[in-house]
């Protein structure tokens, strides 16, 4: 089940598919303006719901290695290749995550990774 759903994010992510569904604007950005004046609308959707909580986890993850791990756990259990693992766990070091709260794949127990 648990992969099922991140290979949905991980799908989604991509831009393969299109979340759908009263949460699926938290899973992709607001389309990009249509054309100069192009007004945002005026209507909340569950992706502006969900960056201040993203924000505070990766606050949280800066100065706690538990939290780091487990945010990487999280984001990397759809990867099927090191190099998406690798990939992930670099995103987080550049949104300033100390490399050393971010464990390799033998570490976090992706022994199943290639």
């Amino acid at each position: 089940m648990w992969d099922a759903a991140a290979a949905a994010f991980q799908l989604t992510a991509d831009g393969l598919i299109t979340a759908r569904g009263r949460l699926g604007s938290a899973l992709q950005p607001p389309p990009p303006y249509v054309y100069d004046g192009d007004e945002p609308s005026p209507f909340r959707n569950a992706w502006q719901d969900f960056m201040p909580a993203w924000e505070e986890t990766l606050a949280s993850a800066r100065t706690d290695p538990a939290t780091a791990r487990q945010l990487l756990g999280l984001l990397t259990r759809g990867c099927h290749t090191l190099e998406g693992f690798e990939k992930e766990r670099a995103s987080l070091y550049e949104e300033g995550i100390p490399a050393e709260s971010l464990p390799g794949a033998r570490e976090l127990g992706r022994l199943d990774l290639m």
